[in-house]
């Protein structure tokens, strides 16, 4: 592939320009995760219920084992489905979770691992003797620092 850029000829192997396609759709797809996880968590934040309803939502859609790993999982679908485009069929969805999310230190993806531990810590305070009006800022400042969404970039 050859075009004109600033008065200058460029040419672009078969390779790169394939090359290119291809993190092109998997930037796409780690932005379209993030934009559903930004969505979710919005909804249960910009609630307007009282602290005690806040936090029974909260634990009721986050709490679950594995409500990140669910997420994940669907992206891993999208990744095979892509990829046999591409004609790559021998890879099946636990074969990329196995070698690609889940390892040695861990049985679940690095942003379900990253965000028990946060869990743990917020059950923790609670059990310390913390109220909501404690935990529920603590829970939100830490999904508006953008860890979690910088996680599925790593995905």
């Amino acid at each position: 592939m050859k075009f004109q850029l600033l008065g200058r000829e460029i040419e672009i192997s078969e390779g790169q320009k394939n090359y290119m396609l291809v993190l092109s759709y998997f930037e796409e797809l780690a932005d379209q995760a993030i934009s559903e996880f930004n969505s979710d968590h919005k909804l249960i934040f910009s609630s307007g219920l009282s602290e005690s309803r806040y936090a029974e939502r909260f634990m009721d859609t986050y709490a679950k084992s594995d409500y990140m790993d669910s997420i994940v999982r669907k992206y891993v679908v999208k990744t095979r489905q892509y990829l046999a485009k591409y004609g790559v069929f021998d890879l099946s969805d636990e074969t990329i979770w196995n070698n690609c999310i889940v390892n040695d230190e861990r049985n679940v993806s690095e942003l379900q691992d990253k965000f028990n531990e946060d869990l743990i810590y917020w059950l923790d305070l609670g059990s310390d003797g913390a109220g909501d009006d404690v935990i529920i800022p603590k829970i939100k400042n830490k999904f508006a620092s953008g860890c979690y969404q910088q996680r599925f970039e790593l995905i």
